[in-house]
């Protein structure tokens, strides 16, 4: 017998919105905040193994769930042929205008989500652990000089997002928090479950 997949709003900056909608980001690091094996102290490989940990823990879901972006957006009046309808529009599709009256993401109904994602792995790990392979999944890129000469790598532009995201709410690279690694793959809109 299958479970249905449980969904779960997840909010994402304007930078990770233009990732997702390009195809370059398929994975985000959130930061644990409580978990009982890290809570009391357990070594760092302990933690690590997933035969200790439960996937469920994840407050974003497991794999095969889905989760529904939340993002800054607008209803606005907009006149059309058949009258004036409501329309969304959503902050990093538009150019500011100071009349503008975003709505916080946080306050996004599941209606007006443009962007369902379906988890396909998580993991625990600290943030420094990031390699590579998953800095570019993270949308992050690598440098190159004029020459085509590599002048910075992927995990650094990620240490850079980080650090503007996450060192002023005490989560800084230097404290190395746990972190859930969500992978994931976007979703048609119209395969998404109204």
């Amino acid at each position: 017998m299958t479970t249905a997949a449980k969904e779960h709003p997840i909010i994402f900056n304007a930078w990770s919105i233009l990732h997702i909608l390009n195809g370059t980001k398929t994975q985000t690091r959130r930061v644990i905040k409580k978990h009982p094996l890290i809570d009391c102290g357990m070594s760092d490989a302990f933690i690590k193994d997933p035969d200790n940990y439960v996937i469920q823990d994840c407050p974003f879901g497991g794999v095969g769930d889905l989760l529904w972006v939340r993002e800054t957006y607008e209803i606005r009046e907009v006149d059309t042929e058949f009258g004036v309808e409501e329309r969304i529009f959503y902050r990093v599709d538009c150019d500011d205008k100071p009349e503008t009256r975003w709505c916080p993401a946080i306050f996004m109904p599941r209606k007006y989500s443009r962007l369902f994602l379906e988890i396909t792995d998580v993991r625990i790990e600290r943030v420094q652990d990031i390699i590579e392979a998953d800095a570019l999944a993270e949308g992050c890129r690598i440098w190159m000089g004029q020459d085509g000469i590599k002048t910075d790598t992927a995990v650094n532009d990620f240490a850079r997002i980080w650090e503007e995201i996450n060192a002023k709410r005490g989560f800084s690279l230097k404290v190395n928090p746990w972190v859930w690694v969500i992978s994931f793959r976007p979703l048609a809109a119209d395969a998404k479950n109204d």
